[in-house]
């Protein structure tokens, strides 16, 4: 088994800290625009203030659980290649 070095640990976790912090924000704002677009539209008057804000609410939403799923896929991706480097192999064929 290979252990990970404390500061080569430090440094994975800011790296990904700097993902999370960016991947919320986008969605974050985009999800915010939706709510204040479709705020707009909540006195009846105009339904397409309401559909684009549900449509842009979601979207910032689904890049939020979009970016959850890649640190997800990153972090396992990044473990395997490093068991594999460990073993000596070289995990392509």
């Amino acid at each position: 088994m290979a252990a990970v070095n404390i500061v080569d640990g430090i440094k994975y976790g800011f790296v990904l800290l700097g993902y999370f912090i960016t991947v919320f924000l986008v969605g974050a704002v985009v999800f915010g625009i939706g709510v204040a677009v479709s705020a707009g539209g909540t006195d009846g008057s105009n339904a397409a203030f309401v559909l684009v804000g549900g449509l842009l609410s979601l979207a910032g939403g689904l890049v939020v659980l979009a970016g959850l799923f890649g640190v997800l896929y990153k972090t396992i991706a990044d473990g395997v290649q490093r068991g594999t480097e460990s073993t000596g192999e070289s995990g392509e064929q």
